[in-house]
């Protein structure tokens, strides 16, 4: 049910975006044709087509703009995500936007296709990603806020049992602490044999020891569990991750096996097997693609 009302919300989400760069894909055009040449006629003097043969253009922006938005993790969990990163992606999606949507027009010969000559307006099209820009910020700011606002009120949490009473586990339940509007709960800490003791935040209790796990698990509601342990443990616990599995409970691994890299991190699958990659190079193979494209269409 959870994750039905997750994906309604994220369909939702993304039909807002959708409909916001249709907004702003009229906003530009009443802008350049009212609003500019009354500011500065002798720029803007010449008269633009009726809105309604620009409409040709909208599927081509919307297909753009939703293949963009998509392709840069948009609608996934941004719980943690600070709110500056999330801001110059869209802001990186929309200029990508831009320069695909001009040259698909331009190189294409589009305009001349859906006006009947070249006399698209240059001024809009440089408007319409401008617009988008600044609604699609102002929307997610807005959900943002939103978002923070009922977490910190309560409501839209999700409860963590930290496994691993460790250095690492302590510095991850002080990071929850320290930013509440993420909407996590520590239930408390279960701790390993043979591990190093941290000092545990005195809102975190010791609920036991990782054998206690089903029992802490009947007894309590818990959405998440995070474990904080070395690579020698891994297989020591590979019948616990496969019962939280079964429980549909979200597990995850706090990856400082190697703590000095700078290589970015993600996981992908090679076949049925999930790989964990460390790379200092760009991955993301569409963006990439599409640059190449660039680059050979302005070159030629």
């Amino acid at each position: 049910m959870l994750k039905e009302r997750s994906r309604l919300l994220t369909l939702g989400i993304f039909a807002l975006d959708l409909a916001l760069v249709g907004l702003a894909f009229y906003l530009a055009y009443w802008l350049r044709s009212t609003v500019l040449p009354v500011l500065a006629p002798s720029l803007f003097a010449s008269p633009l087509y009726p809105f309604g043969d620009y409409l040709g253009f909208l599927p081509l922006a919307l297909v753009i703009w939703g293949a963009l938005l998509l392709s840069a993790g948009s609608y996934q969990s941004h719980r943690t995500v600070p709110i500056l990163e999330e801001a110059s992606s869209l802001i990186r999606v929309s200029v990508w936007a831009l320069v695909i949507f001009a040259l698909t027009i331009y190189a294409s010969r589009l305009d001349e296709l859906l006006l009947g000559q070249d006399k698209i307006s240059r001024a809009w099209v440089v408007l319409f990603p401008v617009i988008a820009i600044l609604l699609l910020l102002t929307e997610k700011l807005g959900l943002r806020v939103t978002s923070r606002y009922v977490r910190l009120r309560g409501f839209n949490y999700r409860t963590v049992l930290i496994v691993g009473a460790n250095p690492t586990g302590a510095e991850i339940a002080r990071s929850i602490l320290a930013h509440r509007y993420w909407g996590f709960r520590i239930l408390g800490f279960l701790a390993q044999e043979g591990e190093q003791r941290a000092a545990l935040p005195h809102q975190t209790p010791l609920l036991g020891q990782l054998r206690d796990l089903d029992k802490i698990l009947n007894e309590h509601p818990v959405d998440d569990v995070i474990f904080s342990v070395s690579r020698q443990d891994l297989d020591r616990i590979e019948n616990v991750f496969l019962s939280l599995e079964q429980r549909g409970i979200r597990t995850r691994f706090a990856l400082n096996f190697f703590p000095h890299t700078k290589a970015s991190t993600e996981l992908e699958e090679l076949g049925d097997v999930p790989l964990l990659t460390f790379s200092t190079t760009p991955t993301n193979y569409f963006l990439l693609a599409l640059k190449r494209g660039i680059d050979v269409g302005v070159s030629s």
